[in-house]
């Protein structure tokens, strides 16, 4: 790979933007600095992190798009927290961009796949990141035929104009979340070459769990769901497998957990007749995630190949608690997750499918056992060795030794394979 010839800046005159879609950073800074919990994977390292660049460069700060209304302040530890308080559905770019202007970056880290706000940072002399955990496949889930027409070409079309902005000579490098999910990027035209694969530390080690066996005769099986409350997710198949395990007699408990209105998937486990086997807990903090996913004989990732997954913390936190997987064919993942030694992969909208993998393991003592063991290896082997604040890091220092490093973990350097 070529590498850069940039003079590299001088990492006190940096002023660095990250633009995400959703969160909301002054709240999570306020409630893990007064004592709060984590309520989703990696946070305190985010937030440590943003403030340690806060302190390195400049300027530091995270710009969130949607959730809270508009807010602009600067935290204790430096970072500059700013909420626009968009509508998700029908953003108002001119109020992104007017965000971002009066930051003033000199480098911007994009963690939404906007083709528009890309070229918008290019072509104001920014050096950007594009930081993605996204997979760009097309699905005609529930479109009315004249939009199962439309949709693909429109979808192309952003696919090639995102892919044109990525392999622009201003964009150096682009990373996305593990090492499907960059594959993904490369299928829709990105070059290998300038695609690193990123990764989460670890914060839940499978060497700190023994692996699981069956509970005795009689014994409820616990499943659990974490995730948004979508139906590209998936809930309303797992809860699809419920009813169909009830139906076969079996005695059966699904957990429900994650941010998102519930009333739909509440409804459908009603008319269901499941309503007393599926608890919709909502949001929980991480560590009671965690233990829900311990606790738990099997832990469900059904997702829709047109959920635009990269690799669900849901799999990294099953894994290193030792509890087996189903998962769907999703392609981000697909390949990933152990499929026969620690999961199983079963096609995406079939609840038949979760309870029939269910039930074979279920059935299986000595087979749920050697698979809970695999757990470990499994887990060991999906982690990228770049970490997301790294890539940054490295990407914003711009010296040929950073790109040197960069290139040896780049999606054309072999190690993937």
């Amino acid at each position: 790979m070529k590498l850069s010839t940039v003079q590299p800046p001088d990492q006190r005159d940096v002023r660095m933007l990250l633009v995400q879609w959703a969160g909301d950073y002054s709240e999570a800074y306020r409630r893990l600095y007064g004592g709060g919990a984590e309520n989703y994977y990696a946070q305190r390292y985010s937030i440590d992190s943003a403030g340690a660049l806060s302190r390195q460069y400049k300027a530091y700060g995270v710009l969130c798009l949607s959730g809270s209304a508009r807010v602009d302040e600067v935290m204790g530890n430096g970072v500059r927290a700013m909420n626009a308080g968009l509508d998700m559905s029908k953003p108002d770019f001119s109020v992104i961009t007017e965000m971002v202007v009066g930051f003033n970056p000199t480098h911007l880290v994009l963690t939404t796949p906007n083709p528009a706000l890309l070229e918008w940072g290019i072509n104001s002399g920014i050096d950007v990141l594009p930081q993605f955990a996204d997979t760009f496949l097309f699905g005609s889930d529930d479109l009315s035929l004249a939009r199962r027409f439309l949709k693909p070409i429109k979808h192309a079309m952003k696919c090639r104009r995102l892919a044109r902005a990525l392999n622009s000579a201003r964009v150096r490098w682009v990373g996305n979340h593990n090492v499907n999910a960059c594959r993904d990027l490369v299928r829709i035209g990105v070059s290998p070459k300038k695609v690193v694969p990123w990764d989460w530390p670890s914060m839940v080690k499978a060497d700190d769990y023994e692996p699981k066996r069956l509970p005795g005769n009689g014994a409820v099986t616990t499943m659990v769901f974490v995730g948004v409350m979508n139906a590209k997710k998936g809930v309303g198949d797992a809860i699809g497998a419920i009813a169909e395990l009830r139906r076969r007699g079996r005695v059966v408990r699904l957990r429900v957990i994650g941010p998102g209105d519930i009333e739909p998937f509440r409804r459908q486990a009603r008319d269901s007749g499941v309503m007393d086997s599926v608890d919709f807990e909502g949001p929980r903090s991480h560590d009671d995630v965690i233990a829900a996913m311990r606790d738990a004989q099997l832990a469900l990732v059904p997702s829709w190949h047109s959920f635009p997954e990269a690799l669900p913390m849901t799999i990294y936190e099953a894994l290193a608690v030792r509890t087996p997987l189903i998962c769907s064919d999703h392609p981000a993942f697909a390949s990933r997750i152990g499929h026969g030694t620690s999961s199983i992969s079963v096609p995406q909208r079939s609840p038949a499918a979760i309870a029939d993998a269910a039930e074979r393991l279920l059935t299986d003592p000595e087979r749920y056992h050697r698979m809970s063991e695999a757990t470990a290896v499994t887990w060991k082997k999906l982690a990228c060795p770049v970490a997301y604040y790294d890539l940054i890091r490295r990407w914003a220092a711009g010296s040929p030794e950073d790109d040197e490093w960069l290139a040896k973990y780049n999606l054309a350097s072999g190690r993937y394979d």
